[in-house]
C-alpha cells in the first residue's frame, strides 16, 4: 500500500483509540501550530456546512481528511524508514493544502491557477456535470511564461487524494529536474476513474494549456496503483492529447482491452515492483504483452525486491520518467520479463517520496 493509504488508516486508528490528544504537553510549537490550523479549518467547514453543502457533494471525504490530518500528528504514526524532517514536512504540506481547500470552498473563490508557483490545491467547476472538483498543482519555481514547459497529469491511487500526489518530495524533485508542471486532479476520488472522471482529466489539460506555456509535444499522463490502471482507462479516449504514458503498479482493466488500439504508435512506460503484494506484478507484465500486440512502443521497468509502494519502486520510476522525457527507453526483449537498466537518468532525486511503505 502507498504511504498515504497507511497514513489514512493509521490516522483513523489513532483517532479511534484516542492515542493523541490535540497539542499534548511536550508537543513542540510546530506540532501545536499544525493542530491549531486543522482545528480552525474544521470549525470553519462545520460552521458553513449549510451554505456549502452542495459544493461538498463531489468531495464527500474532506472533513475526514482534516480529522486524519489531525490524528496523524503523532510520531508513533511515523514509518520507521521516514526521517523526522520528512515526516513533519509532509504533514505540514498536506495540512496547508487541505486547509487551503476549505478556505476556497467556504469563500467560493478558487485560487487563480495561472498564479500558482510551488504547491497549491485549487478548485474548478467540471464541465461534465458542474460539480466542484479539487486540483492539486506543483509549478517549479523556475517556470517562466516565455519558455514552454512539459506537463505531467498524475492520477492518484485508491484511498489517496490529489494532495497526496503533490506531497511526494521525490516527484517534485523530478519535476524540478525536468522543469515540468505536475497537475493531480481529484477526479472523483476512489471512483476508479469512472465517468465523468476522464472528462475532468481532459478538462485539466485544457486548463493547464490556458494558464501556462505548455509545450504541446511534452504532455504526459501518469499514475500509480488505481491511477496506474486509470492511465489506460483515461488514455484511450483521447490518445492524441498525450506524448507518452507512465503507469506505475497498475494494469489494464478487462473493459479497456478493446480500446488498446488507441495506443498504437504511442510510447508507454510501465513500472512494477517484483514483489508487489497488492496488485501483483503480473498485471503490469500482461499490460506490456497486450500493448506490444496493439502496436504500442512499450518500455518496462521491474524493480527487484520491491513491493507496491512508490518508495520501493521509485528508482525505476526515476528511470522511466527520465527516459520518457528523453524519448528513449529499454525495450523488453520478451514481454513480461524484466529488462536490463535503461539509459542513465538525467537526474536522480533522492528516493524519498512519502506516499510509500518500505519494500
Amino acid at each position: 500500500m502507498m504511504y498515504v493509504t497507511i497514513r489514512r488508516a493509521t490516522g483513523i486508528g489513532l483517532a479511534l483509540f484516542g492515542l493523541i490528544a490535540g497539542a499534548a504537553s511536550g508537543a513542540d510549537e510546530r506540532q501545536a501550530a499544525l493542530h491549531a490550523e486543522i482545528a480552525a479549518a474544521k470549525a470553519k467547514l462545520v460552521s458553513h456546512l449549510p451554505q456549502i453543502g452542495d459544493r461538498l457533494k463531489a468531495i464527500p471525504g474532506l472533513l475526514t481528511r482534516l480529522v486524519i490530518d489531525d490524528s496523524f500528528l503523532d510520531e508513533r504514526a511515523k514509518p520507521a524508514w521516514m526521517t523526522d524532517a520528512d515526516f513533519w514536512a509532509v504533514n505540514q504540506l498536506e495540512i496547508h493544502l487541505d486547509t487551503g481547500l476549505v478556505d476556497q470552498l467556504v469563500s467560493g473563490v478558487p485560487h487563480d491557477v495561472a498564479l500558482v508557483r510551488g504547491t497549491d490545491d485549487t478548485t474548478f467547476i467540471s464541465r461534465a456535470d458542474h460539480a466542484l472538483q479539487p486540483l492539486a498543482l506543483y509549478v517549479p519555481p523556475t517556470y517562466l511564461p516565455a519558455r514552454p514547459v512539459a506537463l505531467v497529469v498524475w492520477l492518484h491511487g485508491r484511498g489517496e487524494s490529489e494532495n497526496d500526489v503533490i506531497a511526494i518530495p521525490g516527484l517534485r524533485q523530478l519535476a524540478d529536474a525536468s522543469g515540468a508542471i505536475v497537475a493531480a486532479p481529484y477526479a472523483r476520488g476512489d471512483s476508479g476513474y469512472a465517468d465523468p472522471a476522464p472528462d475532468d482529466v481532459y478538462q485539466v489539460v485544457d486548463m493547464m494549456r490556458r494558464a501556462f506555456a505548455i509545450d504541446p509535444g511534452r504532455v504526459y499522463l501518469a499514475g500509480d496503483s488505481m491511477g496506474g490502471f486509470g492511465v489506460y482507462h483515461v488514455g484511450w479516449r483521447r490518445p492524441a492529447a498525450w506524448s507518452a504514458f507512465l503507469s506505475v503498479a497498475g494494469g489494464i482493466d478487462p473493459a479497456d482491452h478493446v480500446q488498446l488500439s488507441a495506443f498504437r504508435g504511442k510510447r508507454v512506460y510501465v513500472v512494477s515492483g517484483h514483489n508487489d503484494q497488492s496488485v501483483g506484478v503480473e498485471p503490469s507484465r500482461q499490460a506490456v504483452r497486450d500493448l506490444e500486440l496493439a502496436g504500442a512502443e512499450v518500455h518496462y521497468y521491474e524493480q527487484p525486491d520491491a513491493g507496491h509502494s512508490m518508495y520501493a519502486v521509485f528508482p525505476s520510476v526515476t528511470k522511466a520518467w527520465n527516459d520518457m522525457f528523453a524519448g528513449r527507453g529499454a525495450r523488453p526483449a520478451m514481454p513480461g520479463l524484466r529488462v536490463g537498466p535503461s539509459a542513465s537518468p538525467v537526474a536522480t532525486p533522492q528516493p524519498v517520496p512519502t506516499k510509500a511503505t518500505p519494500p
